[in-house]
């Protein structure tokens, strides 16, 4: 994506998502500009709102459910993206855990945003309206970032939270990191000892957790105002309204819905959050929940027409278009299947649209388990991370290649 480079030595924080070359040097002014007055009314609650308060808060351990004590490379990752908030507070008018203005950082506080955000039964509307009232009003606040993590052997599977007070949202993005490409041991120059840090060529992802993970999702049309300072996109002049839903995935051994599943609501709603995703990116993107309700009758009618051994593939896709898709006046749906084979769970999900004959897929395996115990309630059962970022970049890729 195209990026302005120069930072008022700074502002390249805010016109950097991933750093490229230099060939886009004479739109920099512009774009610094643009951006730091974007980024503040986005964030801001009101016009006249002059500072913007972030509470930035430690990162949950998810097996210890402890965010005083991080582990070294949780730390070196929070340690980096605090860097990067502290840098951009003089530029867009925003104060970072300041007294007054600051959800208190303990384990209790953060454990329980971490719960609330994680809840996979309650719509986003309903988490911020709950985090709202027990963080945000209290503690004077207007941004509330945190994050959990589970330290694997070569892997740290991370979920970002940025709750924003101006658009009413909780934002969740899920990031691995690789313990063996990410991190280097560098010299202190000044004590000559080791010490861990990020690898040079791996730095901007730090940036990209900020921008792509955060501000492209909470602030519609961001990518764009950086891409074309002060126009209107091609896209977005061009671009007629795609209407696109999900259904609940499918199980092909038994050739039924998991409508009524735990296994399928979680799904569903990894498909959703992704599919906003997908929408922050492209505003031709409409989202239609459910084709258009999630009821039994339309999942076992896709059930039934894609398992039906009388009917050809082209057959399945034209009846699944007039039967589905054009009475939902829909473009497309996002729906897949899930089932174990010889102890590997595989998930295949697909995009159907009105009027293709072919099947965009994309295939995921997975270890047995795909449903891991809930960050700070472990009697709840949520996606395992892994398999939550695998649907996800899944979902988005598919969109993307519309």
């Amino acid at each position: 994506m195209l990026l302005c480079l120069n930072i008022k030595r700074k502002i390249v924080l805010l016109c950097t998502i991933v750093i490229v070359m230099a060939f886009f040097l004479p739109v920099a002014g512009q774009c610094e500009k643009e951006a730091e007055k974007f980024i503040h009314s986005c964030l801001s609650s009101s016009e006249s709102q002059k500072k913007i308060y972030f509470s930035f808060l430690p990162f949950m351990d998810e097996d210890t459910n402890s965010s005083t004590l991080m582990t070294d490379d949780a730390q070196i990752i929070y340690d980096a993206m605090f860097s990067i908030y502290q840098q951009i507070t003089d530029i867009i008018g925003c104060r970072i855990n300041e007294k007054g203005h600051m959800t208190k950082p303990t384990d209790m506080n953060v454990r329980k945003i971490v719960e609330i955000a994680s809840r996979p039964m309650i719509p986003e509307k309903k988490k911020f309206e709950l985090i709202n009232k027990q963080f945000i009003k209290p503690f004077h606040t207007d941004v509330i970032v945190t994050a959990s993590y589970r330290e694997l052997k070569d892997n740290l599977l991370f979920t970002f939270y940025f709750v924003v007070k101006s658009k009413k949202r909780v934002i969740i993005s899920h990031f691995e990191f690789s313990k063996l490409t990410f991190f280097c041991e560098s010299i202190d120059p000044s004590t000559k000892t080791h010490e861990r840090t990020i690898c040079k060529n791996h730095q901007s992802v730090v940036l990209h957790i900020l921008f792509d993970l955060f501000l492209s999702k909470a602030c519609t049309g961001f990518e764009d105002m950086l891409n074309n300072p002060g126009h209107k996109t091609q896209k977005q002049q061009n671009a007629n309204p795609v209407y696109l839903s999900y259904m609940t995935f499918l199980d092909p051994i038994t050739g039924s819905s998991l409508h009524n599943t735990q296994e399928g609501h979680l799904i569903n709603q990894a498909i959703e959050e992704a599919m906003i995703a997908s929408q922050m990116k492209n505003a031709a993107i409409v989202i239609k929940k459910g084709a258009d309700k999630q009821n039994s009758a339309n999942c076992n009618k896709l059930a039934n027409l894609l398992f039906d051994p009388n009917l050809s593939k082209d057959e399945k896709l034209k009846k699944i278009s007039s039967e589905l898709l054009l009475p939902n006046n829909l473009n497309g749906i996002i729906t897949g299947q899930l089932f174990t084979r010889n102890n590997q769970t595989n998930m295949i999900v697909m995009l159907i649209l009105k009027g293709q004959t072919n099947l965009d897929t994309k295939k995921i395996k997975l270890d047995k388990e795909i449903l891991c115990p809930e960050a700070g309630n472990p009697q709840l059962k949520q996606l395992c991370p892994e398999t939550k970022t695998q649907l996800y970049q899944a979902v988005q890729d598919l969109i993307e290649h519309l």
